[in-house]
């Protein structure tokens, strides 16, 4: 077997489960009454965190184990005995959960919102090189997340534009440079409603870092899949949720002045490469009229991959949204 499929197999035993967790999860949180929504939401942010820590360090150390070895290896490859033994007792106790009468719905809710997410992002990352075929696992997410939704939950959706700046710095070390700024960029969203609080859409947004007043710039447009849960309290809607996507970051740098109008400018940088990321965010609608919101929010952009780092920081996002 082609070593590159290890990457593919390590994701599919990781992404398969975490998107089966991810449903059953929504599935919980839908059914939740609005006055445990928060302290379910914190409880499912800390189990976020705790997952995040600790798959990127399992993955990272499997993703160099599969890189060490030689171009045509076994199946078995993809994970050593201990990782391999982790599977089968993480499955099982999958499997016997599903028979253990009495589990609260909000263990379901709060715990499976978080793990289920958290084994998707580990599948995207043991891929993160092979761009293709993020797009297929990021439809295939959102493709099972809808249509495991009954009909009945859907209540409606929303969109609109939104601007956005903020503060960003980060070095570029293969040139030594510390890109920082204000950016400026605009973008919009589209979100399905799936029950009281929780929605599922996409969104895409182009900003630009611009530099030294002459012209460079840092320049990324993304996009991808979110899902957020929101409730309502009296004229303000809060909001928080997380994107899963990617895109590109361009770079012009020109680092020196031309010698004259038209001339060549040496120490001209140029630079475009594809990047893949998650993005949490936090917000609030301000309910102007029924189907016409006022909204802000707040987001960080993190690169999947530490060969995709770039300049990162809180954007702020102001527009407007239309809700049918």
């Amino acid at each position: 077997m082609d070593r590159r499929f290890l990457y593919y197999s390590a994701a599919a035993f990781w992404g398969i489960p975490g998107m089966i967790i991810t449903v059953k999860g929504i599935k919980a949180y839908l059914a939740m009454p609005s006055h445990k929504l928060w302290w379910l939401l914190l409880i499912t942010a800390f189990v976020v965190v705790g997952f995040l820590i600790m798959f990127r360090k399992i993955v990272d150390k499997y993703s160099a184990r599969i890189a060490a070895q030689p171009q045509k290896t076994a199946f078995r490859q993809t994970f050593p005995l201990r990782g391999w033994i982790l599977i089968v007792c993480m499955s099982c106790l999958g499997i016997a959960l599903r028979f253990i009468p009495g589990i609260p719905a909000e263990f379901t809710a709060s715990f499976y919102s978080g793990l289920g997410p958290m084994l998707v992002f580990a599948a995207c990352r043991f891929i993160a090189n092979q761009k293709r075929i993020i797009l297929t696992a990021i439809c295939l997410l959102i493709t099972l997340s809808v249509s495991a939704q009954d009909s009945k939950l859907r209540r409606g959706f929303d969109g609109g534009m939104m601007v956005h700046t903020g503060y960003l710095r980060g070095n570029l070390d293969a040139i030594g440079y510390e890109a920082k700024g204000l950016p400026m960029g605009i973008g919009g969203v589209i979100r399905l409603h799936l029950g009281e609080h929780f929605r599922i859409g996409s969104e895409g947004y182009v900003s630009t870092l611009g530099q030294h007043g002459n012209g460079s710039y840092l320049k990324y447009g993304w996009g991808g899949i979110l899902a957020d849960l929101y409730t309502v309290l009296g004229k303000f809607q809060p909001y928080a949720g997380i994107t899963l996507g990617g895109g590109s970051m361009t770079t012009l740098l020109m680092l020196e002045e031309p010698e004259s109008p038209w001339a060549p400018i040496n120490g001209t940088r140029y630079h475009k490469q594809g990047l893949m990321a998650i993005d949490p965010f936090i917000g609030c609608d301000l309910i102007v009229s029924g189907p016409m919101h006022l909204t802000m929010k707040v987001d960080y952009l993190c690169a999947l991959s530490d060969a995709e780092l770039l300049p990162h920081g809180p954007r702020v996002y102001f527009g407007f949204l239309f809700y049918h």
